[in-house]
């Protein structure tokens, strides 16, 4: 009964929000209050609803992507790129990873996903959906290589600290993604894929590409990292701007997939190399 009357709540919320920009109260409580395991189907993928960290399914539950945009602009991208290889920063549950994974053009997803829970929930949804390109790293990302702390583990707003601020908070490894590349995929792109990656990290988008610097200009990648009032805490586009150079152009996600010019009501944003701009 409590999944039921979730789905009505969460259809009513997702009418609101896309259309009005309204979001209303008590969403998340009931999402709390789901006690039981299910199989989502969600857009021809299984996903697997954890009770534990319900509050991470948000539009999943009445067959819905969390972000849609982001899975449209997937589908537009792997039209213009053949073979691809897509980074995912911040999984959570795996929504992207598994449906990415179902076009042939992404031929290597991997998932970082720093969350011990989170992460086997990738791994199961992966392995529900035959998706055996799916590599899961249970590690976070930063610009230093570190032991951290995870906050609001469980939730789509997870994030790091150095310093332990609750006794739920867990520790964490946090590598550097530019020293991941070189230990664990030297080769990665030598066969003329593009790379894309994808940084959803709760305002820890900055520090992720500070230490990608080397990967960057090596690989040239397609960045999409999420810019609203969570990240302007705790960066500006300017920011991102002096990390990725002149080579760089940052643009906006919209809601249809499409890229626009319109920087000032974002969700994400997407950088695009110069070279690449009238392609993607």
């Amino acid at each position: 009964m409590i999944l039921f009357i979730t789905k009505i709540y969460s259809a009513v919320y997702v009418y609101l929000a896309n259309n009005f920009r309204i979001n209303i109260r008590g969403f998340g409580f009931l999402l709390r209050s789901i006690s039981k395991d299910y199989i989502l189907k969600v857009q021809g993928n299984k996903i697997y609803l954890d009770s534990r960290i319900s509050t991470s399914y948000a539009r999943l539950i009445i067959g819905k992507w969390n972000e849609d945009e982001t899975h449209v602009f997937a589908r537009r991208f792997a039209e213009k790129f053949k073979r691809i290889v897509f980074f995912d920063i911040g999984a959570n549950i795996g929504e992207m990873v598994v449906d990415f994974a179902s076009l042939d053009e992404f031929k290597t997803v991997v998932a970082f996903e720093p969350d011990p829970l989170c992460a086997r929930n990738v791994k199961i949804n992966a392995l529900l959906n035959n998706r055996e390109a799916i590599i899961v790293e249970n590690l976070a990302l930063s610009n230093k290589n570190h032991r951290a702390f995870l906050e609001n583990g469980g939730t789509p707003q997870a994030s790091i600290s150095d310093k332990k601020n609750s006794p739920d908070d867990a520790e964490i490894q946090v590598v550097m993604f530019d020293e991941y590349i070189s230990k664990n995929m030297p080769d990665i792109c030598n066969d003329g894929e593009q790379m894309l990656i994808l940084i959803d990290v709760e305002g820890s988008e900055l520090a992720v590409l500070e230490g990608a610097v080397k990967s960057i200009e090596q690989y040239n990648p397609v960045i999409i990292f999420e810019y609203n009032a969570v990240s302007k805490k705790h960066f500006n586009l300017d920011q991102i701007s002096q990390v990725l150079g002149s080579r760089y152009c940052i643009r906006r996600l919209n809601q249809r997939g499409g890229v626009d010019d319109n920087l000032d009501d974002t969700w994400n944003c997407i950088a695009i190399p110069q070279n690449l701009v009238d392609v993607v």
